[in-house]
């Protein structure tokens, strides 16, 4: 699922801190007419050890994203905290959760977008 993630992605990074990989982030163009995007991130423990580090970062590559694609969104698991905080605090809008996907579990949307 990794690789088919990385190698469908229109773009692609991997956050390193002290050359320890803590992140890949990608971007999945949903819609060129609309400018959607669908952008990913898988996180290591490293992640979570260098925080701080690699949060100042993310803001330029969700520019960047931005720039591809001026509305971004995705899905996050109910149970993933971790990630709608770090989602929140990079400036996306997270939704009440709803049933998504093929078991139907509850997942909060979340999304951005270039004013």
């Amino acid at each position: 699922a990794l690789t088919h993630a990385w190698e469908t992605s229109n773009y692609t990074v991997i956050v390193t801190v002290n050359n320890e990989p803590c992140v890949m982030i990608g971007l999945v163009i949903r819609d060129i007419l609309s400018g959607i995007g669908v952008p990913w991130l898988l996180g290591t423990e490293s992640a979570l050890k260098y925080k701080r580090h690699f949060l100042t970062q993310v803001p330029a590559i969700i520019n960047e994203m931005l720039n591809i694609c001026p509305n971004l969104y995705n899905y996050v698991h109910i149970k993933n905290k971790i990630s709608r905080i770090w989602l929140k605090r990079i400036g996306f809008t997270i939704d009440e959760p709803v049933p998504y996907g093929y078991d139907k579990e509850l997942f909060h949307k979340f999304h951005l977008e270039r004013v």
